[in-house]
């Protein structure tokens, strides 16, 4: 069961001339909870 999605962002990303990079600080946390999830579905 696989979709394929075409996703129009709303940001020309060819313009950006600044981002801002963050560093995901519950990245081990994020990564149990998704595999829980994956686990009950």
């Amino acid at each position: 069961n696989f979709y394929t999605l075409k996703v129009k962002p709303a940001t020309n990303f060819f313009s950006i001339e600044y981002v801002t990079v963050a560093e995901n600080l519950m990245k081990e946390e994020q990564k149990k909870l998704e595999e829980a999830t994956r686990k009950n579905q």
